[in-house]
């Protein structure tokens, strides 16, 4: 007896043998996988086609010299946003204007995005095939591929669609099992979500309305009792992280919903985010890309009619074979509405009713809606039992009633393979052709052009000029889209719009030549034969011929003396410090403003300004040989 007891104990204590399964737990899975490294390696290649564009450069610029804490803090435009902006201040400080960096964190969000919606929907309905549907929804739906374009935007969608699944997630794990770490995992992904945007507060009720339609025990009022009684903790942590975060958000960006569009332009709104944009990418279109960047294109009436009665037929064979799939149609409404009114109340009134093609505001229900797809045709775990949650299958019956028997024309994992493909394909062809913009659109070459330029001339003085019109909207970003703020990062020691004698400025191509000027005023003669203007202990003004208005002007000052000094030059009465070197020499200074005379100080030191012209600054770009 003691021995067999010695031996059991023995085998016992052997450590048990640690296996890593490296192989995906079924063939469904293995697919699953497979759609999101394809997918998200596709968008990693997509994204790297551009640069960054808008709003990036402001973050970016204002990163390089804003301490952490009050960069990561700042409210911008309506935003708060601390999670986004520590991503920026961290990459900008490690590797400035390094887009493939920024972007990583967005690419590996992606991916554990699709992962956690795989491995929410095999918790919610099984393992099953049909699973694989809702995923290339969520992984393929056009709504998404122009924010990830974009770094401004792909900074609030990727996360966002990223926490909506994980807090979904989360709260059906907790209701179903409630424990202190699960409960924690909601908080953690809800809190997640509200420090990259605060549009993440509709999660809230996306979750309230998940949970209450279609989780718990039971039935009926016993069924909402349960859920509101007994799981009061979880309503207490969504809610006492949504006060808080609500009172900080109303303080610092309440202005910008200081005025509620009326119910009219609501609906209107409402009608286009929906008929225009949403319907046509549920589908994979609109299969074309939009001359403008950032909206989804509007089909004609035919086309988008088209799809409108497909998205209805969808909607009718679900609420027919599966009474309660109204439920799951009820999700994406709700939330695309609460979206609707934030885009009215907060942009409507700036930008007109183009915002509602704009998918940068509504790629966030994408996810929602994958998930209502989903539960239009299955059933949750929770209510297999319940006849009143039954589905109607349809199936195809042949031969005599008599002898008629169901015919299955394809496995239900063939099935979803057909499903998927045929959706893959679709909306790959609307996703590469919005990618395929960069060639027309992306100021990836230019800036990589100047930055190879500025690092061949690291001090040099530069024509503080504005980037190309691809990067950044001088006219919507009027100090972000200058060169000194946005490629300061990279340029810590150049002397935007200093005076010098080889003054450079950018071509169209991001190269730096020479500054020379194209004059269309010049200063009167100076009264000094052989030297024109004696510059000695006091300034000398000189008027210009011709006074020019407001503009950028470049100011060629042509000169001698005999040994080097400090001086000024000013023009109407902005002043430029300069240094005279000995000998004959020609100075360029930047005016950004009006030009009438010209002032000349030689810091006690004799200097002869021999002429003085003013014009359009251009950048002297040599001929090129002919063939």
């Amino acid at each position: 007896m003691d021995t067999v007891r010695t031996e059991a104990l023995e085998t016992a204590a052997e450590p048990a043998p640690m296996v890593i399964r490296l192989a995906p737990a079924s063939p469904e899975a293995a697919i699953a996988y497979g759609v999101i490294a394809a997918v998200v390696a596709w968008r990693a290649w997509a994204a790297l086609q551009w640069t960054f564009q808008g709003d990036d450069w402001a973050w970016v610029s204002e990163a390089s010299r804003t301490p952490f804490v009050k960069f990561a803090l700042m409210q911008y435009h309506g935003h708060l946003q601390p999670a986004q902006f520590a991503l920026i201040w961290m990459a900008t400080r490690l590797a400035p204007l390094n887009y493939l960096l920024v972007q990583l964190p967005l690419f590996v969000g992606a991916f554990a995005a699709g992962v956690l919606m795989w491995k929410f929907l095999g918790a919610l309905f099984g393992e099953r095939p049909a699973n694989l549907i809702p995923l290339a929804v969520f992984m393929l739906c056009p709504l998404t591929v122009q924010p990830s374009l974009w770094l401004a935007a792909a900074l609030i969608t990727i996360p966002l669609q990223l926490f909506i699944v994980a807090t979904l997630f989360a709260a059906l794990r907790y209701v179903r099992r409630p424990s202190p770490r699960r409960l924690a995992a909601v908080g953690a992904a809800f809190g997640g979500g509200l420090l990259f945007t605060e549009k993440a507060v509709l999660i809230l009720p996306l979750t309230a309305l998940f949970v209450l339609l279609f989780l718990g025990e039971g039935t009926g009022r016993a069924r909402l009792r349960h859920l509101l009684v007994e799981r009061w903790r979880l309503w207490a942590v969504l809610g006492g992280i949504t006060a808080p975060y609500v009172a900080w958000y109303v303080s610092a960006a309440s202005w910008q919903f200081g005025e509620r569009p009326p119910a009219a332009q609501i609906l209107a709104l409402g009608k286009k985010t929906l008929g225009s944009a949403v319907v046509p990418t549920f589908l994979g279109g609109p299969w074309r890309a939009s001359p403008i960047r950032g909206v989804i294109d509007q089909l004609s009436d035919g086309p988008r009619l088209a799809t409108w009665l497909v998205v209805a037929g969808i909607v009718v064979v679900s609420v027919v074979t599966y009474r309660q799939a109204w439920r799951a149609w009820l999700l994406p409404l709700v939330y695309l509405g609460m979206s609707v009114e934030l885009v009215a109340a907060g942009r409507l009134r700036f930008v007109g009713y183009i915002i509602g093609l704009a998918s940068r505001y509504y790629a966030d229900v994408v996810p929602v809606l994958a998930l209502a797809l989903a539960l239009a045709f299955m059933v949750p775990l929770e209510r297999r039992e319940d006849p009143r949650w039954a589905r109607q299958e349809l199936v195809i019956e042949f031969g005599p009633p008599k002898e008629a028997r169901p015919v299955r024309l394809l496995s239900a994992r063939n099935l979803a393979l057909l499903v998927v493909v045929a959706y893959a394909a679709s909306a790959m062809l609307t996703g590469v052709r919005m990618a395929g913009q960069s060639k027309d659109f992306s100021a990836k070459t230019w800036v990589a052009t100047a930055a190879s330029q500025l690092q061949s001339h690291p001090v040099a003085a530069v024509v503080d000029t504005y980037l190309p019109p691809d990067a950044i909207q001088a006219a919507l970003f009027r100090e972000a889209a200058k060169a000194s703020q946005a490629l300061a990062p990279i340029a810590p020691g150049v002397r935007w719009n200093g005076a010098d004698e080889r003054l450079l400025m950018f071509d169209r191509d991001g190269r730096l030549w020479p500054a020379a000027i194209s004059p269309i005023s010049s200063g009167n003669p100076g009264p000094v034969p052989g030297c024109g203007y004696l510059v000695f202990r006091s300034p000398v003004t000189i008027d210009l011929l011709h006074p020019l208005i407001g503009w950028t002007w470049g100011v060629k000052v042509a000169y001698y003396t005999g040994q080097e000094a400090s001086g000024e030059v000013s023009v109407d009465g902005r002043r430029h410090p300069v240094v005279f070197l000995r000998g004959a020499h020609a100075l360029l200074v930047v005016q950004n403003g009006t030009a009438r005379s010209v002032t000349v100080e030689g810091g006690g030191n004799p200097v002869c300004v021999a002429a003085v012209r003013v014009g359009y600054l251009r950048p002297l770009v040599p001929a090129r040989p002919g063939p």
